[in-house]
């Protein structure tokens, strides 16, 4: 197994997302339409998305969320972690655990191990050479001091996991903090 973490500031995040959010009110603009939403463009949507469902691959077709098992079973055992050492349960997000996904399967198909550098997010990320449980993994980072100070961190209350696998049953795993 092969680990690193990293925790970022939360303050300069959120000085980040207030400056994103303030710059995309001041750049949105109305712009007249090209062209009206008749047959033709219908057409041509729903043209666009059955090609996009038939080409496309079932793994990356299919969207992570919460009520995923791999990411259920990893923010479980967190919770178990976390609980035993006095703190609350951390309740898992959709939109961290999407960002957390695209990542784990970035690292998968570029076979790059490291940290996602547009994050600010706290983030433990995992690599095993073979097919490992939700709950080995979670154990790794719970092992490691670095990774256990970001799932132990009092401050945190929420939490997003990635999980992807390659061809040969390597496992990319992303746990990430807010």
């Amino acid at each position: 197994m092969i680990s690193y973490h990293r925790n970022e500031s939360r303050a300069a995040a959120t000085t980040l997302i207030m400056w994103e959010s303030t710059k995309e009110q001041r750049d949105i603009r109305k712009v007249p339409p090209m062209f009206s939403l008749g047959t033709t463009a219908k057409t041509l949507s729903t043209a666009a998305l059955v090609a996009a469902m038939t080409i496309l691959p079932a793994q990356a077709a299919q969207a992570y969320n919460c009520s995923d098992e791999h990411v259920a079973r990893v923010v479980n055992a967190t919770n178990n972690y976390r609980t035993s050492n006095g703190l609350t349960t951390l309740r898992c997000d959709n939109a961290l655990t999407a960002e957390s996904q695209e990542w784990a399967e970035t690292m998968r198909d570029t076979g790059k191990f490291e940290h996602d550098p547009d994050t600010n997010a706290a983030e433990n990320i995992s690599r095993y050479p073979y097919h490992a449980s939700p709950e080995t993994v979670t154990q790794g980072w719970i092992d490691s001091p670095g990774h256990r100070a970001n799932i132990l961190d009092d401050e945190a209350t929420i939490i997003g996991v990635g999980w992807a696998q390659n061809e040969d049953n390597d496992i990319y795993a992303v746990q990430r903090f807010w």
